[in-house]
């Protein structure tokens, strides 16, 4: 299993927000929410099929739109309810300090 699948695994499971905020699994939550925004839209571009294979259970993704969307059960209610996280887009790498050829050393 991928870091990507498991991370996805555990979004379907925690859900994208929720009751479960203001517990003690309020940290891992956060984390792999985070996860997800950054590294969903380019495991989609890469793997494609692995992308859409880790989206299980009512959790899909609107490549239109970049985000994942979580849809809930209608129940009496006219629209069928749902909760979208924005994903965020990989910045590229050249803007880097070391792309243009300088180096950091950190104080010892």
């Amino acid at each position: 299993m991928t870091d990507s699948m498991a991370m996805l695994i555990l979004i379907a499971v925690l859900g994208l927000y929720g009751a479960a905020a203001a517990t003690c699994e309020y940290p891992l939550r956060k984390a792999v929410i985070s996860f997800a925004q950054k590294n969903y839209l380019a495991l989609a571009e890469r793997q494609h099929k692995i992308a859409d294979a880790v989206l299980m259970g009512t959790l899909s993704f609107d490549q239109e739109k970049k985000q994942l969307v979580k849809t809930f059960q209608a129940g009496l209610d006219l629209v069928t309810p749902t909760v979208t996280l924005n994903l965020c887009e990989l910045q590229p790498a050249s803007a880097g300090t070391a792309a243009a050829g300088r180096t950091t050393s950190l104080p010892t």
